[in-house]
Parts: C-alpha cells; structure tokens; sequence
C-alpha cells in the first residue's frame, strides 16, 4: 500500500486558530502531519488574513487560494499530486469533492465532520420549540440527509464525539472501519498551572457566533448563576469567548459593578 506523503486540507474558512474551536482543530490536524513529515498543503476560498489568524506558511504549510464554483480548484488539483484530500466539514465535500473524484482518482479522500451538523442544527431547532429531542427526527432532515451522503461518498471520516459516532452506526449504518473519533487534543502548556487548592473562580469558554454558546451564557447568567452566588459568595464565574454580542456585552455591564460575572 502507498504512504500517503502530500496531503491538502480543503475549506472555505481560514483556520481562525485563536478565536474558533474549529479552526483550532483543522490548524491541529494540519500540524500533526507535519510534525509527522507529511507535505502539508491548505486551499481555502476565504485566504485573507486578519491580525487574529493563524501564518500557515510560517508552520510549513502550503496555501492555495480557489473560488467557489470556478476552474480553479480543478486547475490546482490537476497541477499538484496529492494522495490525500482532507474535507473541513461535508458541505466543502459537496462543493469540490467530485473535482477530486474526477482528477485524483486515486486519491484518499477524508471527512473531517467537525460536528455531526445535522445534530446540532436539529436539537437547535427542537430546543426553541420547546420539543424534546430524539435520534428520529434526523430521518426526514434535509442537511443530514447531505451529511450522510458526504460520508458515504468519502472514504474515512473523522467525528468529534463518541455519541456522535454511536448515532452513525446504530441509527444510520455507517461502518465502523469508515470512521475514527478524533477530539481535539490537550496542548500542554509551557507554564506550570497552579494547584487545585490555590484556584477559586469558574470559567467558562465559547465562541458567541455560536448559537448553543449564546443560550449557555444566557441559562448561566439569570438561572445557574444567582444559585451559584448564594453558596460561594466570594467566586466569580468568567466568561471568555469571541465575537460577543451586543446582548454579552451588556451582561457584563450590568455586573462588572458586582464583580459577579466577567466576560472577555
């Protein structure tokens, strides 16, 4: 069997590394074939850089630039040999997996899920309803019937949880030697953490784009919270997350005063 050597991550988002658990983990993905001698490139329809993201070029990871629904991505695949394609999330596999089909035949082809979208969307929808979630509903649900689809058509799949991967196999057949689950790993970090008995305060993390974090901070802040402060008076619960809303920023407004709830 051929080693796989030259791999190219394909997504129309930048890795945004140091604001989004998704680009964290596609960054993550990317070095970890590098550290492994791997040839590393990243094609994305979204290559602007702002001050926050990530310099892949910098970490020995080549970048390409396509547009959607154009005949540049077919003109990179053709010009470049890559034994692996790594999709970031089904709907980029939509978009140009069947270039890949049509031009690198050989190629392996990877889903990265991310999450299991479908999922997410569907107990989304169900929790503004005020109707109780189960496995079923995602039958007649149009994005997993797409997400599906990509996962057949792909050769592995990478899935984030373990519930989500026991939802593919037992409610939807999708075989087990077709998939892995990769969380996002523990980065050490170089500076010494302080010991359990010297810590105080509560943290909670979750990028305010997200529509669960959002409601999360909102169950936390008028429900969990006041509960919280009447038993440990002397904690603060901080809040880190990027992009916070008008509303977030307001929650902080109203308690910075108390120095109860602090959002960054």
């Amino acid at each position: 069997m051929k080693t796989t050597k030259n791999i190219l991550f394909v997504s129309n988002v930048y890795p945004d590394a140091n604001t989004t658990a998704a680009g964290k983990r596609t960054l993550q993905l990317m070095l970890l074939f590098v550290d492994e001698n791997y040839k590393v490139s990243f094609a994305s329809s979204s290559l602007k850089q702002s001050d926050q993201k990530v310099n892949l070029e910098q970490k020995n990871i080549t970048c390409f630039d396509f547009q959607i629904n154009d005949e540049s991505f077919e003109k990179l695949i053709k010009e470049n040999h890559f034994d692996m394609v790594v999709f970031d999330r089904f709907y980029t596999e939509e978009q140009v997996g069947w270039m890949v089909d049509m031009h690198l035949p050989g190629a392996l082809k990877v889903l990265d899920m991310q999450d299991f979208h479908a999922l997410r969307l569907s107990r989304e929808e169900f929790y503004f309803q005020g109707i109780d979630y189960t496995p079923l509903s995602l039958y007649e649900n149009q994005v997993a019937k797409r997400e599906l689809a990509s996962l057949h058509r792909c050769d592995f799949s990478l899935v984030i949880s373990d519930y989500e991967l026991n939802l593919l196999w037992r409610n939807f057949s999708i075989p087990q030697d077709k998939t892995l689950m990769l969380t996002m790993y523990y980065e050490k970090p170089e500076e010494q953490s302080p010991d359990y008995e010297s810590r105080k305060d509560l943290l909670c993390v979750g990028n305010f784009l997200h529509k669960p974090n959002l409601e999360a901070t909102r169950i936390l802040k008028h429900t969990i919270w006041p509960k919280v402060r009447t038993k440990l008076p002397e904690v603060n619960l901080h809040l880190y997350g990027a992009y916070p809303t008008a509303e977030v920023q307001q929650m902080h407004l109203d308690t910075r005063k108390k120095q109860t709830l602090r959002f960054f």
